[in-house]
């Protein structure tokens, strides 16, 4: 009942839709190299193991919640889409163009609040022992 008021999307839009995740999904497989080689070089070699932790406990955490998280507001905003030349029952939920909007807005908005929440954590730590103790400047 619910697929007659629903737009039905030609076949090759899903064709497109799989050729692009798999393409996103590529891109960020290469891309944690160069990521975790800028972490390494980016720190000082007492502290590697800490960052190379704290990115392998972050990096699960997301893959962790992001997929629930995801899906939640996929299954949220959807059309249905009837498959050409399947039977009747069949139907297959695609996410919207809102769903987007919405995961990759709140993915926008937590990365702004999480780049000024270290931005002030930094400033803090500036002033503080663990800038002396860097800088060689105080003996503990």
């Amino acid at each position: 009942m619910l697929a007659k008021y629903a737009p039905q999307l030609p076949p090759d839009h899903l064709w497109t839709f799989i050729g692009l995740i798999a393409y996103v999904g590529a891109g960020i497989t290469l891309m944690n190299v160069s990521l975790i080689n800028v972490l390494v070089f980016s720190v000082p070699p007492r502290s590697m193991g800490i960052a190379t932790g704290s990115n392998s406990l972050f990096r699960n955490f997301g893959s962790t919640w992001g997929p629930a998280i995801a899906g939640t507001v996929m299954s949220t905003y959807y059309v249905l889409f009837h498959p050409p030349g399947a039977p009747a029952s069949v139907q297959i939920k695609i996410p919207t163009a809102r769903a987007y909007e919405v995961l990759f807005g709140t993915s926008a908005g937590i990365f702004l609040l999480l780049a000024f929440l270290v931005l002030a954590v930094r400033e803090v730590m500036k002033g503080g022992r663990i800038h002396e103790v860097e800088n060689g400047e105080a003996e503990g």
